[in-house]
């Protein structure tokens, strides 16, 4: 849940590109009744409740490109209240796809240099369009006072880690939103003996 309270974001994390396949193609082959059966009774019960639909702004599907977490540590998020930054960042033009993604990843290599640092960051590659996303894992919101305090990341262009993002005239070459959001629910995988049963 973002922190202004004008997003929600679900993120789901497959095994593999196989796994994520094999989910694609089953979603193909299944019918689509079960869903129309859910979507049913939720307008049938919504009378009874103050829930609004939502609305779905995007569908992305991304590989993790590139990686960074203090020695010994794995990147990764864990637990509620986890402050996560989400760095959307997409080229103007084809021809920048690479310069931004270089940009990314040299960013992943000064960021353990900020105060206060991140736990860790993951840069994810878009499978079917060349859009970046940049999550950054600030540890928890216990750990700050405010979300004011979480630094404004700097994107590394041309080797320039002090190139800020905002109201840079190099910067008119690509977009980008940041949001901060909390996790608020995590969901683990089945184990290999509930899908048994």
């Amino acid at each position: 849940s973002s922190v202004d309270g004008q997003r929600i974001l679900e993120l789901t994390q497959w095994q593999s590109q196989a796994s994520y396949d094999s989910f694609q193609s089953r979603l193909a082959e299944e019918d689509s009744a079960d869903y129309t059966k859910y979507y049913e009774k939720y307008t049938k019960d919504k009378g009874k409740s103050s829930l609004v639909a939502p609305t779905l702004l995007s569908q992305s599907s991304f590989l993790v490109d590139q990686a960074v977490a203090p020695p010994g540590m794995v990147p990764v998020i864990e637990g509620q209240n986890a402050l996560v930054q989400v760095s959307e960042l997409v080229a103007e033009a084809p021809e920048h796809d690479q310069k931004l993604r270089a940009a990314a990843i040299a960013t992943l290599a000064n960021l353990p240099n900020l105060y206060p640092a991140p736990r860790s960051a993951i840069v994810l590659k878009g499978i079917s369009s060349p859009a970046l996303t940049l999550i950054t894992n600030w540890g928890t919101t216990n750990e700050f006072s405010s979300p004011d305090q979480v630094p404004t990341l700097s994107l590394d262009l041309d080797g320039d880690p002090a190139s800020s993002l905002e109201g840079d005239p190099v910067t008119d070459w690509f977009t980008r939103e940041d949001r901060l959001y909390q996790m608020v629910k995590v969901i683990a995988p089945k184990s290999e003996k509930y899908e048994k049963n």
